[in-house]
C-alpha cells in the first residue's frame, strides 16, 4: 500500500502523519509544514512526547517522571478527592479545557486522598478547607498561582492559564524550593 493510499484510509491529508493512541481521542495528527522537504526530527520528538501523555495525567510516582520529562514547563493541577461528589464534574470540565493547551500546559489530577500527595498540596500552601483547588506552576520561574475550584468554569480556567502564561497572575508567589524528593 502506498503512503498516500494508507494516509487516505486513516483520513489524513498528504501533509499529515498519524499517531494511534489507546486513550483520549484515539489518535493525534502531526502536521508537516508546507514546503518542508525533510521531517524535522526535533519537532517530531516533541510531538510524540506531548501526545504520549493523557489530556489529564494523574499524579503518581509511576507517571511523575513522564510528567516532568515531558518538556512542558507549565503544570496545571486539579487538587480534588476522587471520593468527592465534586470529582467527576470538575474532572470533566478540566479535561474539556486541556486540548486547547496541549503542548503548552500539562493538566494533572492530584487525588487528595492519597497520603503521598499531601506534599504536593502543602507545596502550593493549600489548606484542606480550601480543597478542591486548581494550582498552576511554572517549572522555569517557580511561579505559582492558586484558584479555588468554586470559581471553576471552563472559561475561568482558560483565562487563569492565559493570564498566568502572560505573567498577569493576580496572586503569583514563589514558594520555597522543594527538596529533590519533595515532588
Amino acid at each position: 500500500m502506498s503512503v498516500s493510499a494508507s494516509a487516505g484510509s486513516f483520513n489524513l491529508s498528504h501533509n499529515q502523519r498519524g499517531k494511534k493512541k489507546r486513550f483520549d481521542d484515539g489518535r493525534a495528527d502531526y502536521e508537516i509544514e508546507e514546503g518542508e522537504l525533510e521531517p524535522n526530527i526535533t519537532k517530531i520528538i516533541v510531538f510524540l512526547r506531548h501526545n504520549e501523555l493523557h489530556l489529564v495525567t494523574e499524579y503518581n510516582h509511576k507517571d511523575a517522571s513522564q510528567i516532568f520529562g515531558s518538556g512542558i514547563v507549565v503544570h496545571l493541577l486539579l487538587l480534588v478527592s476522587k471520593r468527592s461528589e465534586q470529582y467527576q464534574p470538575l474532572l470533566e470540565k478540566f479535561r474539556g479545557v486541556a486540548p486547547e493547551f496541549r503542548g503548552k500546559v500539562i493538566f494533572i489530577l492530584v487525588d487528595t486522598d492519597v497520603k503521598g500527595n499531601n506534599r504536593v498540596i502543602s507545596y502550593f500552601k493549600v489548606k484542606q478547607a480550601d480543597l478542591p483547588a486548581i494550582c498552576i506552576f511554572d517549572l522555569v520561574t517557580d511561579t505559582v498561582d492558586v484558584m479555588p475550584a468554586s470559581d471553576f468554569t471552563p472559561e475561568s480556567v482558560r483565562k487563569f492559564c492565559h493570564n498566568f502564561m502572560e505573567g498577569k497572575g493576580k496572586s503569583a508567589v514563589k514558594p520555597a524550593k522543594p527538596s529533590s524528593e519533595e515532588l
